[in-house]
């Protein structure tokens, strides 16, 4: 068993799933077993590097404070995400999975909550433009539009 498979796992289990520093939270106590924490010990820095990989500070309180790893996406709720099938817009996060509107088709598209990631771009998280509304696209010197 990988680390992506162990969060599936925990996932579908509802156990809970958190970094914590170099430390990984696991919640409910009660659902783990000895097998599960031996898996946890063998990928923990797999782990840690899936749960916090390139995600903005506020994304890892999330998921900090509702002790869930996949409450890392509330923040990016409505923006711009990057995904294993490309990149669109996040909709909707679901227990074990996220609903996003892919760029160029016309349904939504679910995918597991893992396969979700911030946009990155450049040295400035443009999620947090977005999140202040002060990010603008330049379309010649003298038009100024808000970006979507």
């Amino acid at each position: 068993m990988n680390a992506a498979q162990l969060l599936e796992m925990f996932s579908e289990r509802g156990i809970g799933i958190w970094p914590d520093g170099d430390l990984l939270r696991l919640k409910p106590k009660s659902k783990l077993d000895n097998r599960l924490l031996e898996e946890v010990r063998a990928h923990k820095p797999e782990l840690l590097s899936l749960l916090n990989g390139e995600w903005p500070q506020e994304c890892l309180d999330y998921a900090k404070r509702f002790q869930n790893a996949a409450a890392r996406l509330y923040p990016l709720l409505g923006k711009t995400v990057r995904t294993s099938r490309g990149r669109g817009r996040l909709l909707q996060v679901l227990g074990r999975a996220a609903a996003v509107a892919l760029e160029g088709k016309d349904d939504v598209t679910y995918l597991p909550w893992q396969e979700v990631n911030p946009v990155i771009s450049g040295r400035k998280k443009r999620w947090e433009n977005d999140r202040h509304n002060r990010h603008t696209v330049t379309t010649d010197a003298s038009t100024r539009l808000p970006a979507t």
